[in-house]
């Protein structure tokens, strides 16, 4: 039972002293009893008035009795009015013993009507240590001490004070409360009772938490490159992986199952009928998210939440690109390509991909499938995001940023992942296998070559570059070539007397042709 503070029902000074005052003038308007001596005095000298004829005064004078009368009367009025002040303050005095009863009856008796006892023994389990350390990661996902250095971070936005009905709970039962939720999505219902709280305390601690996390953390632990240095170290990342070169970040959107909501459940159905909101993320050669945009409906494509998200403003003033240094971005089909944003070739019409073109394609999307394997790592280590999500829309914007930053701050610190957690992941699954028809497509074109196994294999050579090419210098070239292509077609026409072919329509192709040259000559 908290500690309570019980008022004290005393008489304030102010009682006090309108009580002596009213009693001081009591005393001062009763008549005083004379001593003896003047009594007698009194007395004879009445006695001589009355037997005094040449006095001029007679026993009955009716103007002094009348004046007499008045002053009597106007006495008991301030007697009366003034008894009638004592009794009221005395009454109000003595009616504060039932309404202090009444106060206590409502604190310590009916209170136990509407607060439950719950048992806290889950959380003094951490409290003391007694949980074993494997049980910890795997329930918490991470380490006690990072935890606690969680604590440390968003302690200042979710400490609050106690007050005079329950003491208000310690900082470590809400952020353990919202990552055991993060973690294993279970109900609000469910993870309170771990914790002895209600589902609504619960639903307002992980609202609350989860905000304190974004805005605490945000800042550090999703940041795009922001200078020449930190650029070039994520491109050798890049390279020292699939040997692509210039490469920035990976672009692609997931989709969050969550409850339809009321207003608008057309817009949020995506393509497999389910409602979902959609982010957009782009992730770094760690795995560690650098920038996130949403939520969007899950109706809405890659590129419309593309043209609307700050990436693209980004991209389009140059922000990936430092001086030393042109940045670029990848991305699949999805995307519109851009000379900051390559993303692979479609096949085109009338026509089959050549095998240069193919191998182009693998190359990008084996280096482009790190961000499928970000988000099979993020739904597999925080299980509510696999799940449909029973919060409301305001809360989205809190709750899945809240989990990207726990992935990186989980990655960053050497958290343990376990391949288990994403078996089960869609977006891990259908990285491989897409993965494996860009491989099926590119040994199509492939003398059949199988390995030990008997499957087909296609190794690409790694094209001998550095980390950091000349894209714009590449693009030029690539445009100047296919210009050349087309005057020589053009004369061919005029020579034969057939038809002279278009100028193709300026776009951003020769951006992706002169990696591709460059890559695979």
């Amino acid at each position: 039972m908290p500690v309570t503070r019980v008022r004290r029902y005393e008489m304030d000074g102010d009682q006090w002293r309108v009580l002596t005052l009213c009693y001081a003038f009591l005393q001062a308007n009763q008549p005083q009893p004379l001593p003896a001596s003047q009594k007698e005095d009194v007395e004879s000298d009445d006695s001589d008035m009355e037997h005094d004829p040449s006095s001029g005064a007679t026993a009955e004078d009716p103007d002094s009795s009348d004046d007499d009368m008045e002053v009597d009367m106007i006495n008991r009025d301030i007697e009366d009015t003034l008894t009638v002040l004592f009794l009221v303050l005395v009454i109000w005095h003595v009616l504060q013993v039932p309404l202090m009863c009444i106060s206590i009856y409502r604190m310590f008796i009916a209170r136990r009507m509407w607060v439950r006892s719950r048992s806290h023994h889950f959380f003094h389990w951490w409290c003391k240590g007694v949980i074993d350390h494997e049980i910890w990661c795997e329930m918490f996902a991470m380490r006690p001490e990072t935890a606690q250095r969680l604590v440390r971070i968003v302690a200042p936005l979710i400490t609050t004070k106690n007050s005079r009905w329950r003491d208000a709970l310690p900082v470590e039962r809400k952020v353990l409360l919202t990552l055991l939720h993060m973690r294993t999505g279970e109900s609000y219902r469910y993870i309170g009772s771990r914790f002895g709280v209600g589902a609504s305390t619960a639903n307002m601690i992980v609202g609350l938490v989860t905000k304190a996390i974004v805005v605490s953390m945000e800042g550090t632990y999703i940041r795009t490159p922001k200078n020449g240095l930190e650029c070039r170290l994520v491109m050798e990342g890049f390279y020292a992986k699939k040997k692509f070169p210039n490469i920035v970040g990976v672009v692609d959107a997931v989709h969050f199952i969550i409850v339809a909501p009321d207003h608008s459940t057309g817009g949020y159905t995506n393509r497999k009928f389910s409602t979902s909101v959609s982010y957009q993320c782009m992730c770094d050669h760690q795995g560690l998210f650098t920038a996130t945009f949403g939520p969007w409906p899950g109706s809405s494509n890659d590129k419309r939440i593309m043209r609307n998200s700050e990436v693209q403003e980004a991209g389009n003033a140059g922000a990936y690109s430092f001086p030393g240094t042109q940045s670029i971005i990848i991305a699949d089909g999805g995307y519109t390509l851009k000379p900051w944003c390559i993303v692979p070739y479609q096949k085109p019409t009338g026509r089959q991909l050549t095998r240069s073109e193919k191998k182009f394609n693998f190359l990008l999307s084996s280096t482009r499938v790190i961000i499928e394997h970000s988000f099979g790592m993020l739904k597999g280590r925080f299980r509510a995001l696999k799940k449909e999500l029973d919060i409301s829309l305001p809360r989205v914007k809190w709750y899945m940023p809240a989990c990207m930053i726990m992935h990186n701050w989980c990655s960053v610190n050497k958290e343990q992942f376990k391949n288990a957690w994403r078996e089960d992941i869609p977006e891990w699954r259908d990285s491989y296998v897409r993965q494996a028809q860009v491989r099926a497509d590119l040994n199509d074109s492939d003398d059949g070559e199988s390995d030990d196994e008997g499957q087909p294999h296609i190794v690409v050579p790694p094209p001998a570059v550095p980390y950091h090419v000349d894209v714009a210098g590449l693009a030029a070239a690539a445009l100047a070539q296919a210009q050349a292509a087309h005057r020589a077609a053009v004369a061919r026409a005029r020579a034969a007397g057939d038809r002279c072919p278009r100028m193709p329509a300026p776009d951003h192709k020769h951006w992706r042709a002169g990696l591709h040259h460059h890559l695979f000559p």
